[in-house]
């Protein structure tokens, strides 16, 4: 006698090649790899769900490369990891949720926000929080956590502010500058430009006396700097000439406030 079989008729997240069929095998109750032991429903799940994701990956790849998306991160080959990491997490509201980053709390993670890049609300239909001073803030109080800090991208940040040394200062002294982008911008949120480190709207010495103050000895990089005659424009904001001119100014700014000169 046949065991008896169940599949759903309407499938219509699954690719047609990749829907259930009856196959007149009796499917096996769980699944077993080594000493580890997971349902067969368990098991489907997981399965369904990474084709749903990497159906999803391939999307968001032509979307970009046609110029239809605004901006895509993707992991494609990363779907074994991230859903059953996903099926881990503690969904909900409040502090006692996982949030962010789900590989944090088993690991020495530092999570360091970076601000709504320009700093402006809505782009392109989204809603964008982590764009003023005081949202910054309200996430440090939200989750009081010694891993909960800052990226603290100065291009985005003296948008949002006329005093970016006191905001050094201010988030600095609570210790939540976890990482520093040491660059500088001309205009408004509305319109900028990216400039030399030498050439924006930031008094890049005043800032540079904050991160002292603060006691900050963190990684700090240039970030974006303008492309220069002679070098490709092929990864723009990180032209290897300017990016050598900006490591300069930095290093000649931080001997001066500092006091002395890197070992290295």
């Amino acid at each position: 006698m046949m065991p008896e079989m169940h599949f759903d008729e309407e499938q219509p997240d699954i690719p047609e090649g990749l829907r259930r069929r009856p196959t007149g095998v009796a499917a096996p109750a769980v699944i077993r790899s080594g000493r580890e032991v997971i349902s067969a429903e368990l098991a489907l799940t997981i399965y369904r769900q990474m084709v749903r994701t990497r159906a999803l990956e391939e999307r968001s790849i032509k979307m970009s490369k046609s110029g239809e998306a605004y901006f895509w991160i993707g992991g494609p080959g990363e779907e074994a990891v991230n859903v059953c990491l996903g099926l881990q997490v503690h969904k909900g509201q409040g502090p006692a949720y996982d949030y962010l980053h789900l590989h944090y709390r088993n690991a020495g993670v530092m999570l360091a926000m970076h601000p709504d890049d320009p700093p402006l609300s809505p782009i392109r239909g989204l809603g964008r929080i982590m764009r003023s001073v005081e949202n910054f803030q309200r996430l440090l109080d939200l989750y009081p956590s010694p891993v909960n800090g800052i990226a603290l991208c100065q291009g985005n940040f003296t948008l949002m502010t006329d005093d970016l040394p006191g905001v050094i200062r201010h988030f600095g002294k609570q210790g939540k500058i976890f990482f520093a982008h040491f660059r500088d911008v001309r205009g408004t949120a509305e319109y900028f430009v990216e400039t030399f480190h030498d050439e924006g709207k930031t008094n890049m010495l005043e800032c540079m006396k904050a991160y002292k103050d603060i006691g900050f000895e963190g990684v700090l990089r240039p970030d974006h700097v303008p492309t220069m005659e002679g070098d490709s424009n092929d990864n723009p904001a990180y032209s290897s000439i300017g990016r050598l001119f900006a490591i300069g100014y930095i290093k000649g700014l931080r001997e001066a406030v500092y006091g002395s000169r890197d070992e290295d």
